[in-house]
């Protein structure tokens, strides 16, 4: 079954690009996802939330 999740994160967009970068570091300096099946994801902002588009 194929499955697209949308999340939408409202708020100052330059903050939560900062959390998502900071938490993105730490998993990949731990050696990525690989373990649990890394989910792929694209990532999008407008004025006012972070969008994470995972397929």
């Amino acid at each position: 079954m194929a499955v697209v999740l949308i999340a939408r994160f409202d708020g100052d967009v330059r903050r939560l690009v900062q959390a998502y970068d900071r938490g993105h570091a730490v998993i990949m300096s731990r050696g990525g996802a690989t373990f649990f099946g890394e989910l792929r994801h694209h990532c999008a902002i407008s004025d006012d939330a972070l969008f994470i588009i995972g397929l």
